[in-house]
């Protein structure tokens, strides 16, 4: 019966007679034994003069991945109406997502509202996060619970966690799409067009406005009055 056994606490210290020792006498590793090892080197015996291998293979499967979004986007949105993400999942592979409007609280969305997730951790966003479908089913009247254009100004952001339980699934995120209503924009008038003004005596500045729409007015407060 093989197990795996420790050889040296410094591989690389050994002589090259002893690390060539090492490779007489072995069987080849089960993926469990290999797994219990945590992270390893390779080490490979040539009787190339070149000493050198051109391709190690190593297939796997790896380990659950959460992905954390870096930064916010969308600060020009007014309404959110439907966030479409296209995936491709094998089966007992998994995909799932989660949203944020800060970087710091995570949601999912379970029985028709947005609900933070009890802790953020890939193990719990497995279990807790929305796949694919039914992040594309939220409706804009279910968005603006979570996202409210007067008070969220920075837009939002989207997470995901993966997992596989072979190595030949490739799972896999192709795009993400979003219908919007953008904010409307502030543009610059134009005078004798949108407005005209005039100074009506040494401390009054009056403005004539020409056009239909809102108006800011930007002075700076001084002595003088403005009407």
């Amino acid at each position: 019966m093989y197990k795996l056994i420790k050889v040296a606490d410094n591989f690389t210290a050994l002589s090259d007679a002893e690390k060539e020792a090492l490779f007489n006498n072995y069987e080849q590793a089960s993926p469990s034994e290999l797994y219990d090892l945590g992270k390893f080197k390779i080490a490979v015996k040539s009787e190339d003069e070149t000493d050198t291998v051109s391709k190690v293979q190593l297939t796997a499967i790896p380990n659950n991945i959460l992905c954390l979004p870096r930064e916010l986007f969308g600060d020009s949105f007014d309404k959110i109406n439907n966030v479409t993400v296209t995936d491709i999942i094998q089966k007992n592979s998994k995909i799932v997502y989660f949203i944020t409007k800060d970087l710091k609280d995570y949601y999912t969305f379970y029985d028709s509202k947005f609900v933070r997730l009890s802790a953020m951790d890939v193990d719990t966003v497995l279990n807790e996060g929305i796949d694919a479908s039914s992040l594309g089913a939220i409706t804009p009247t279910q968005w603006a619970t979570f996202y409210d254009s007067k008070n969220d100004v920075d837009g939002i952001g989207i997470g995901f966690a993966i997992s596989q339980t072979n190595s030949a699934q490739v799972p896999s995120i192709d795009k993400l799409s979003v219908t919007v209503d953008i904010r409307g924009a502030w543009s610059k008038a134009i005078n004798g067009t949108d407005y005209s003004y005039g100074y009506t005596g040494n401390s009054t500045l009056k403005f004539n406005i020409l056009s239909d729409g809102d108006f800011k007015f930007n002075y700076q407060i001084t002595q003088n009055s403005i009407t």
